[in-house]
């Protein structure tokens, strides 16, 4: 139902109230007929009773007297008629009188009770009015109260829609900023952080240009990271932005700095009538700033600039609102993420200064007390040694230099492939002859263990560094004869992995090397926990320097192994591009010389 339907009056339903004067003249004909018989007939029934005796007696006379109470009858009748028609007049009038009272009293206008003849119509009137005002008192609380729960229920409606809107702007609100945190998730730097800020504000509000401004935490002063122009295809961003001449221009930014001042945002709609900003470019009509907050304070501000007027509303400033505080927050955890991984990196550093000099001062000590324990006996005066003894010395002195010399080459090396200054010269190299020199090397000082070389006849090429490649293949085989105290088979292999890859293993029947320890084999340093393979030395910068030397040769190192079955080293090394006839000429001398 309506206000206008509520507010239309309604009257009284009158149908059951029909005035006095307005009934059916049937029904009142009827009524008075048989009122009047009965009231006509009671003064003649007496006459009637003794002209019927004085019949019975007298018969004659009472033929004689029979039209006496005829018109003794009639008489009566008559004026007794004439009475109760004026009767019924009377009551008729007031009766009408009645009505036509009841009837100004529901309409609403001033009423005054009339006189009447009749007290009985006199109370009846009263009566029928005092009803009939509280009738209309009663309609008109009703039609107020109707009128009242009109206005709430209209008002509550309106509550409602506005609450559905609010709630749907909300999770438009929380969707976007959903997605824009989902996307700042990932490993970002500040400007990257401040483009994407812009990007996604673009999606959602109209600008022509917005500029991303950070606050230098050295010189308290602003700085552009990112810029959009809608007049550009591209946008700008990064720390170079600030010598750009835009960014040089939004440097000067005041209403900028005024937000990032008073941590509030700053709408103008018009600046031609707001004149507090004279920086602002001429072509700028309306400019929505809005500054980046973090848990620490204002880090930096957003400005939107349109080209006309009134550009910017109330659900603009507020969606640019959520997404700036994110951005400002993610900006803060970058820095705080960059703190955190230069604080582990000094710790890191901190770290392997220590285990460097304990592993360098406990691997140094054994060779450096060998050479002065040696050489202090050679030079005592007091004793003579023969010359089988001196020249014994001698070789343990030659032997410690030696191993003092491989410990600082370790060191070197590894800080050079840190540093990135060690360089690789590659060149084609047939690997059959460089892997049976090893062995036989390494044969010499491993009488207990059994090689195996399993390299094909015309082994393809391969490309890579000869120094280096030997280095890595000979600390391999080393290791797989330091950690195989017991002897066994140590099988040294050779095959073509991929269609421009070789893989070289050394596998061994050693101690192998625990679970948990397996990813941590090639870290610097490193050192197994276990007592036996402690006790086979090693400074624990072998396998460290083998994967430089790999990367450095764009390929892979791994291992596969088992506690108390051995380990598996491989590495991979990329194939050498083919040549007309040399390889097969090479591969055929190698054959026969091998075969020799």
């Amino acid at each position: 139902m309506s206000a206008a339907q509520v507010a239309r009056p309604r009257r009284l339903e009158t149908g059951s109230l029909r005035p006095i004067d307005q009934a059916a003249p049937a029904e009142v004909g009827r009524v008075g007929t048989r009122a009047f018989l009965v009231l006509a007939a009671l003064p003649f029934l007496p006459i009637l009773g003794s002209w019927a005796w004085l019949a019975l007696v007298e018969p004659d006379l009472g033929v004689r007297l029979a039209l006496v109470p005829a018109l003794a009858c009639a008489a009566t009748v008559g004026l007794f008629a004439l009475a109760v028609k004026e009767v019924r007049r009377s009551v008729i009038a007031q009766a009408r009188e009645l009505g036509r009272t009841l009837r100004k009293c529901e309409s609403g206008d001033p009423v005054v009770v009339p006189s009447f003849a009749d007290g009985d119509f006199e109370r009846l009137a009263q009566m029928s009015l005092a009803i009939c005002r509280r009738m209309n008192d009663s309609e008109a609380r009703s039609l107020e109260t109707s009128v009242r729960v009109t206005s709430l229920s209209n008002r509550h409606e309106q509550v409602v829609e506005h609450l559905t809107n609010e709630n749907v702007r909300l999770r438009s609100t929380s969707d976007t900023v959903h997605q824009f945190s989902t996307i700042l998730s990932r490993e970002m730097g500040d400007a990257q952080i401040c483009n994407e800020l812009i990007f996604n504000i673009a999606d959602h509000v109209q600008f022509k240009r917005a500029i991303v401004f950070l606050l230098d935490e050295s010189s308290r002063k602003l700085g552009a990271v990112a810029v959009r122009d809608a007049a550009k295809k591209f946008a700008l961003n990064g720390d170079f932005v600030r010598d750009t001449p835009m960014g040089l221009a939004c440097a000067r930014s005041s209403v900028a700095s005024w937000a990032v001042e008073t941590r509030r945002p700053v709408r103008v709609n018009d600046t031609a009538v707001d004149a507090r900003w004279p920086d602002l470019l001429e072509d700028v009509k309306s400019v929505l700033v809005i500054p980046l907050h973090s848990r620490r304070g204002v880090i930096g501000a957003i400005q939107l600039e349109l080209d006309h007027r009134g550009g910017f509303d109330a659900a603009s400033e507020r969606i640019v609102t959520s997404l700036a505080n994110t951005a400002g927050i993610a900006v803060e955890n970058a820095k705080l993420l960059r703190e955190a991984a230069r604080v582990r990196a000094l710790e890191e550093l901190d770290r392997l200064k220590t285990e460097l000099i304990s592993n360098v001062s406990h691997e140094l000590r054994t060779p450096i007390t060998s050479i002065k324990g040696y050489s202090q006996s050679l030079l005592r005066q007091d004793v003579e040694w023969p010359a089988g003894t001196v020249r014994e010395f001698l070789e343990i002195i030659d032997e410690e230099s030696d191993r003092l010399r491989a410990i600082i080459e370790d060191v070197l090396q590894i800080s050079q492939i840190q540093s990135g200054v060690m360089k690789v010269d590659l060149r084609r190299l047939r690997v059959r002859r460089v892997i049976r020199s090893l062995v036989v090397q390494n044969q010499r000082h491993a009488m207990d263990h059994q090689f195996v070389v399993e390299v094909s006849n015309g082994f393809p090429a391969i490309l890579a560094d000869k120094l280096r490649f030997e280095q890595v293949l000979r600390n391999l085989i080393e290791n797989a004869v330091k950690y195989s105290p017991s002897g066994g088979t140590i099988t040294v292999r050779a095959e073509v992995a991929e269609p421009d890859m070789a893989r070289f293993s050394v596998q061994d029947e050693g101690i192998g090397i625990p679970e948990d320890e397996i990813g941590q084999v090639f870290e610097r340093f490193f050192r197994s926990s276990d007592g036996q393979a402690r006790r086979a030395g090693g400074f624990g910068l072998g396998l460290s320097i083998c994967r430089g030397i790999v990367e450095m040769h764009n390929g892979r190192i791994a291992v596969q192994s088992r506690e108390g079955e051995g380990s598996t080293f491989s590495f991979t090394i990329p194939l050498a591009p083919p040549e007309d006839a040399s390889d097969s000429e090479i591969g055929l001398a190698e054959s026969e010389e091998e075969h020799e």
